[in-house]
């Protein structure tokens, strides 16, 4: 799965990201005893942007689900589907179609 964890940076899926819904694995991560994320490339980030960001997969997981459940289609979702109050992360509105998307096709094929 290709993933930034920095809020600053975005924070995207791929298509084929079927983790997104094994949550689990971010929050063994935060149960790890860290400061700060040093990635292989890319800026440097504190633990609470692994929190952030695992609470932005959940809301986009429940938003899309809850829309597939009432019926939307695809473009209906990418229309409905907000998360404005990630609306100041760098990236959001470039990277929220495309993540509502990669939510709805994984939903679609791992529910």
């Amino acid at each position: 799965m290709s993933v930034s964890w920095n809020r600053r940076s975005a924070c995207s899926l791929n298509e084929t990201a079927r983790d997104v819904f094994d949550l689990r694995g971010r929050e063994r991560e935060q149960a790890l005893d860290f400061d700060v994320v040093a990635p292989g490339h890319g800026a440097v980030f504190p633990k609470s942007a692994v929190t952030e960001t695992r609470e932005y997969f959940e809301d986009l997981v429940a938003a899309v689900s809850a829309g597939m459940a009432a019926g939307q289609s695809l473009e209906q979702l990418e229309q409905s589907v907000t998360l404005t109050k990630y609306r100041d992360w760098k990236n959001y509105e470039r990277l929220r179609t495309y993540n509502v998307e990669a939510a709805y096709h994984n939903l679609q094929l791992y529910r």
